[in-house]
């Protein structure tokens, strides 16, 4: 397979009776490398194909748009907007309200393939989906060889060079959809093994956890474990844990009448004044002026002893 690589190419060709009897023919294919802060969509294109991003556009094909480098943004009318990454493979359908760009501050590089026939329209109509248009495939070396491998069949156009790119381009369709249901499944696995950690911490508030420890009987490194809770839960495990253990202060305080320096304890800190200074810093207030506001903010007869009994005043 000749796969020569081919930098900022575009092939448009006009449709052939045989093509379309075939039931799936390549249309365009091509690669670009958008620089950052250089205008969208650059490059020669037909008319048809270049749009504003105010206005979008409409295809009457179906188009494959894989992102190698950089960052972007997509929005269509059935997928709403999705912001883009090196990994992505965009899926546009004719008909389909969309539009598309690198951010300014990245540019990025995109290879696509245009497609279109019955066969086509049954691949992508009965395997993908416009509400799912942003795949995510990671970056596949086969991948992106058969799609460079379509570009050069566009330029050296060998003989019988259109049945050859349709069978490359169905290729293409199996392997995005291999990869992207491996990234699924994977995807599953991770936010299994991120609430089994959240559990455990939950479990565990007042004890000291060994994260490193933690992450190993999950079978990742710390260093990935951290990156993916604090991506999933917006903080890193050891704030979690202390969010947990603010979180069951804060009942105490309300429910209870146990000292400040019990509460500390019990929730797992080591000093009753370490744990004063962080639950002024979380919550903006004392312990204590905490205790008293949510106090007052009960009914007068409810109140509750240390032991959590509840007893009426008179």
């Amino acid at each position: 397979m000749n796969t020569a690589i081919i930098r900022d190419f575009s092939r448009y060709l006009p449709i052939e009776r045989d093509a379309v009897e075939w039931g799936l023919h390549v249309i365009d294919c091509g690669q670009g490398d958008i620089p950052a802060g250089a205008h969208y969509p650059g490059g020669q294109h037909p008319k048809d194909y270049l749009f504003t991003w105010k206005g979008g556009r409409r295809l009457n094909e179906f188009q494959i748009v894989y992102i190698t480098e950089g960052r972007g943004v997509f929005e269509s009318r059935s997928s709403g907007v999705v912001q883009l990454q090196a990994g992505h493979v965009l899926l546009l359908f004719p008909g389909e309200w969309h539009r598309y760009r690198p951010l300014k501050s990245t540019g990025w590089t995109e290879y696509w393939i245009g497609f279109n026939g019955t066969y086509a329209r049954h691949i992508m109509t009965r395997f993908f989906s416009m509400e799912n248009a942003v795949l995510r495939v990671g970056f596949d070396e086969d991948l992106l060889s058969l799609i460079q491998s379509v570009g050069v069949l566009l330029q050296s156009t060998p003989a019988g060079w259109r049945q050859i790119a349709a069978a490359r381009a169905v290729e293409v369709l199996a392997r995005i959809r291999s990869l992207s249901m491996s990234y699924r499944t994977a995807d599953r696995q991770i936010a299994g093994k991120i609430q089994q950690a959240r559990c455990f911490l939950l479990e565990r508030a007042e004890s000291t956890i060994d994260l490193a420890s933690l992450a190993a009987k999950l079978g990742m490194s710390y260093s990935a474990f951290r990156s993916i809770f604090q991506r999933q839960t917006g903080s890193s495990p050891r704030q979690y844990q202390l969010q947990i253990r603010i979180n069951k202060a804060c009942a105490l305080l309300s429910d209870t009448r146990l000292p400040v320096s019990r509460i500390a304890e019990q929730t797992g800190f080591s000093s009753v004044f370490y744990f004063s200074r962080l639950f002024s810093r979380k919550m903006n207030m004392s312990p204590m002026a905490f205790r008293s506001k949510m106090q007052q903010a009960l009914p007068e007869i409810v109140r509750k002893d240390p032991r959590g009994a509840t007893n009426k005043r008179k």
